[in-house]
Formats: C-alpha cells, structure tokens, sequence
C-alpha cells in the first residue's frame, strides 16, 4: 500500500485542513439534476471514539440532503458493508445510519471506494463521494496503484466531487492519506477533527453545501 500511496501524493495541489467547511480543492461542476452520493462511513476501531457521533451526524446528513437526491450507505470497518443501497427512502437510510456499530480492526477505505465506484456510481449520472474516516491503518487487499489511480483521475476528468471528514485520534494514518488523495483529485472539501463533537454540525453544513452544488 506504502509503494502506490507514495507514487500518487503529488497529483494535486492540498488545500490544507481546517476546522471549518471552506477548504476546497478546485472548482466543481455544479450538479443539473439528482444525484447520487456514497456515503462511506468509517466503523473500524480508529473511529470507534466517535460512533455515537457518527450516527447522529449522519442522520443530520440525510435530514439536511434534499429529497431528490440518492444516498448509498456503505460502512469501512473490518470488511465494506452496503448497509443501504442507493435510494431517496430517508427512512431506511436513517435506520441504517442509526444501527451502526464499531466493529473493530482496519479500515478497507480503498477497497471500499473503487467497490462502491464500480457496484454504483460509474453508471450515475451525477455522483459525489462523502468519506468519514478515522487516522488508523488502511486493511485493503484488493487495490494496486494502477486500479487506484484510474480511480483518481477519473475523479479529476470529470470534476466529480469527493469531500472528506477525518477523525484524527491516532495520527496520520493510511487511511487519512487515502482521504487526502481523493480530495486532492476532486472538487471537494477536507475537514481535519480531533474529535467527534461537531460532526453533526459539519455534516449538516456539507450537505447542505451540496445540494447547492458547492
């Protein structure tokens, strides 16, 4: 994982993490119709702090997202879950968001990306990428620098935005840099915490942002 990570660090300008929403890479183009977000969800042990957090913020996400708009429900913790596939029903997707729990070990954050890339977002006709990651290590088996930089380009060429929140309680971990990376290859925005307090608040103000196609 080191080898590829190390060979793409340099394929865009960071804009640097702050605490608040208004770290943006690049301009974005604004979404014509519905869209269609994945929501990747970190529940492995480098998030575990935060999980209470996590499921009220992400139902203050799918409050705050109109209801046009698609949300697929994938969590990160030992193995990629699609807790819900890609639907307006706000209900299930706060029934899934509110049934999460830790389940431990590393994250699959690449893994989980280029899965849910291929399973539902290739064919979409206007997709964004919400990761919500901890620091910790990154567990995935799948992914080589070829699949991974596909991936990262495909984000640029077609200005697809990728924003990123991160969890910071172990300390520049892989899957932060992995977080960092799809930002940086994206019109999106990165958002560095040192706890979970104010998820709620931040995920709001990103969906909302969102939806205005910011």
């Amino acid at each position: 994982m080191l080898k590829w990570l190390r060979a793409l660090i340099a394929i865009a300008p960071l804009c640097a993490a702050s605490a608040s929403l208004g770290c943006q890479v690049s301009a974005q183009a604004p979404a014509t119709g519905p869209m269609r977000v994945a929501l990747l969800v970190d529940t492995s042990e480098a998030a575990a702090p935060a999980i209470s957090q996590l499921r009220t913020g992400l139902a203050a996400f799918i409050d705050a997202l109109p209801p046009e708009h698609e949300i697929v429900l994938v969590s990160t913790g030992r193995r990629v879950q699609v807790r819900v596939p890609p639907t307006t029903d706000r209900k299930k997707l706060l029934a899934g968001a509110n049934g999460l729990l830790s389940d431990g070990g590393a994250t699959p954050l690449a893994d989980a990306l280029l899965e849910v890339n291929e399973r539902f977002m290739k064919k979409a006709d206007h997709p964004a990428f919400v990761i919500v990651t901890g620091d910790g290590p990154d567990s995935s088996v799948r992914t080589d620098d070829k699949m991974f930089n596909g991936f990262l380009q495909t984000l640029q060429t077609k200005l697809i935005p990728a924003h990123a929140i991160v969890l910071k309680y172990k300390g520049n971990g892989m899957a932060e840099a992995i977080a960092t990376l799809v930002v940086r290859a994206s019109s999106g925005r990165l958002l560095s915490m040192s706890d979970g307090k104010a998820l709620p608040e931040k995920l709001k103000a990103l969906a909302e942002l969102i939806a205005q196609g910011q």
